[in-house]
């Protein structure tokens, strides 16, 4: 994964909106909105996408007790 890959990761674990993370992560704004389409279709960019909400998701359950 290159460093504008990660940046979107980043981006849209904070956003969760595909365009403004990509726009974030240095993608033109013309093209942002299919680039973070086809960024979220991407397997190795999916797979880290999903570890880290996983990671979210599992922080905030143990805060929570259950």
């Amino acid at each position: 994964m290159n460093e504008r890959q990660k940046r979107f990761v980043d981006e849209y674990i904070k956003t969760a909106n595909a365009s403004e993370a990509a726009r974030l992560a240095g993608y033109s704004k013309k093209t942002a909105y299919s680039i973070g389409e086809r960024l979220l279709r991407n397997v190795e960019v999916r797979k880290v996408i999903d570890a880290h909400l996983k990671e979210l998701e599992s922080q905030r359950v143990a805060k929570t007790g259950r």
